[in-house]
């Protein structure tokens, strides 16, 4: 069976080199290894290697945080694994909010490393799905972008409409639609925005889907309208 590769990002010569040694031993490939985030992101995207293990703190501008945010931009998403000492200052939310699959807390030991690789390396981890991560501060939701139909707010609350589910976050419509990527959702009123891969079906000044009518408000109905006539 082919070694699964793992690539390294940590500024410490000595933990870089126990996790190489201790890498190896237990038949993992490591393809690669960096000090700082940017070298790091660079690196990774010429080895491509099956999941990667991150230290938060790193020299440089740019820590460990910044680097998972610009790992799940990338087209192909890699699974990483977070490293660091229990000093340090960065909150759950903070961590939880880059979609890490596992956190190892140093000073680590073998059986905890390559149980929790090996771990991380069973869960579905689907690649070919973009997930939109939103949070109101003290729940995170991590929805498969293509399952979201339409969002709609209620006071200080946003009603999150999917394929099979509903979901309810305290949030504002306006920052919400801020975590979806460019060009995916549209306004239809001021109280809702919906997902313009979906097959809604325009009537008069509503958008139908599932049995739901959707009021479009008169300043944004010229756009909805050139969007959803043909569909």
């Amino acid at each position: 069976m082919e070694s699964k590769k793992v690539f390294i990002v940590e500024d410490v010569a000595l933990n870089r080199m126990m996790l190489e040694m201790e890498l190896t031993k237990n038949g993992f490939s490591v393809v690669g290894t960096a000090i700082n985030a940017e070298e790091a992101l660079e690196g990774v995207k010429k080895s491509s290697p099956d999941i990667i293990l991150l230290d938060i703190n790193l020299v440089g501008d740019r820590d460990g945080i910044w680097l998972g945010k610009e790992l799940n931009k990338l087209e192909v998403k890699i699974p990483f694994i977070y490293i660091t000492a229990y000093q340090d200052n960065y909150t759950t939310e903070e961590i939880l909010e880059t979609n890490p699959v596992g956190f190892i807390p140093k000073p680590i030991s073998t059986i905890q490393l390559i149980t929790t690789i090996n771990v991380a390396l069973k869960l579905p981890y689907d690649t070919s799905k973009t997930v939109v991560q939103l949070s109101d501060g003290k729940k995170i939701l991590n929805i498969p972008l293509d399952e979201i139909l339409y969002l709609q707010s209620e006071g200080n609350y946003i009603n999150i409409y999917t394929e099979n589910n509903h979901f309810l976050i305290r949030n504002k419509l306006g920052d919400i639609l801020e975590k979806f990527p460019k060009d995916t959702m549209m306004r239809i009123h001021q109280r809702t925005a919906v997902s313009i891969s979906k097959k809604f079906i325009l009537s008069g000044s509503d958008l139908k889907i599932k049995n739901q009518n959707l009021t479009i408000s008169d300043s944004y109905y010229e756009e909805v309208y050139t969007r959803f006539k043909s569909v």
